[in-house]
């Protein structure tokens, strides 16, 4: 079994917060319960399209998702997943990046 992601441990506190299962999720998102679960168990990490989806399911911005994911963030420079258990209020704040002229 592969080692739990950051993403994967976000995912599962945000499902549990909204008493959410797997397999509903999966019919929210119109996937698979498979697919949902390579996301929680087997460190797999959801495409951009799956992330608009999650975004718009768990009512959470879609940049908050794309970070978790390991997707770059448009005006941001790319960075790793935040973990969730260091994440902080700042962290989930989308702050452009000014760009020198």
């Amino acid at each position: 079994m592969a080692e739990r992601t950051a993403f994967a441990e976000w995912l599962d506190h945000e499902l549990k917060t909204r008493g959410l299962s797997q397999a509903q999720l999966a019919a929210y998102l119109g996937r698979s319960q498979q697919t949902v679960s390579s996301w929680l168990v087997d460190g797999r990490l959801p495409r951009t399209d799956a992330c608009q989806e999650l975004a718009r399911v768990l009512h959470v911005p879609l940049s908050e998702v794309y970070r978790r994911a390991g997707h770059p963030v448009e005006g941001e420079a790319a960075e790793p997943p935040i973990d969730p258990q260091l994440a902080t209020d700042h962290d989930r704040k989308v702050i452009p990046i000014r760009r020198r002229a």
